[in-house]
């Protein structure tokens, strides 16, 4: 790595030495050196608009809010639709950001227009704790019941997510109801199982 990193700095129109420098910086998490390579990817290559919103993910990481989402709505201006990769995970990454402002407002608005919200599972859990944050314990808890899950896999999340949430809620008859509903359904699954043991045992109820 460090010999392509020398030909990239003697060579600075190699667009391709800096792509491998710049995905081995993310494996590393090195994101400075990911920071400047991207950025240099896209000094040369300012039409490569994928560049724009890697480089978001990676302000992210730097805590560069600001310059994240600058990067991530290039991205959505010039990139039609259809075209777009990982948009899901990008209106998640900007309500995330958004909630640690505490701008609950903008972080419903991000997650909300997200392609298919209703039906994205990540989207309407975050949406569920945004609520929470804010204060709005009922429309936390609608979110949730709200969601019709599609498989095995989301409707163990959804389960999982509303038992927690409601021990959050000082719930715990709740708590314990919700899973022995998805026990029905599903009586073998281990993450039901332990969870519902867990609370048992946090009710001293085994």
């Amino acid at each position: 790595m460090s010999l392509i990193d020398k030909k990239a700095q003697e060579n600075p129109n190699w667009f391709s030495a800096r792509l491998y420098l710049a995905r081995n910086h993310t494996q590393l998490q090195q994101w400075p050196q990911a920071r400047s390579r991207f950025a240099e990817m896209i000094a040369l290559q300012p039409d490569n608009l994928p560049l724009y919103s890697s480089q978001g993910f990676v302000l992210t990481q730097l805590k560069d809010y600001e310059g994240a989402q600058k990067h991530f709505q290039t991205y959505f201006d010039k990139t039609p639709p259809a075209d777009r990769q990982n948009e899901v995970l990008i209106h998640a990454t900007l309500s995330d950001m958004a909630l640690e402002r505490k701008d609950f407002p903008a972080a419903l608005k991000w997650l909300d227009n997200t392609p298919n919200a209703a039906d994205e599972l990540d989207i309407q859990l975050k949406k569920s704790v945004v609520y929470d944050k804010q204060g709005n314990v009922a429309a936390a808890k609608r979110v949730l019941q709200q969601f019709n899950p599609k498989n095995e896999d989301e409707s163990v999340r959804l389960t999982l997510a509303k038992s927690q949430r409601a021990e959050a809620q000082k719930a715990p008859a709740e708590a314990a109801s919700e899973l022995d509903d998805a026990l029905q359904t599903y009586p073998d699954q281990p993450d039901l199982l332990y969870e519902r043991a867990m609370v048992a045992e946090r009710q001293d109820d085994l």
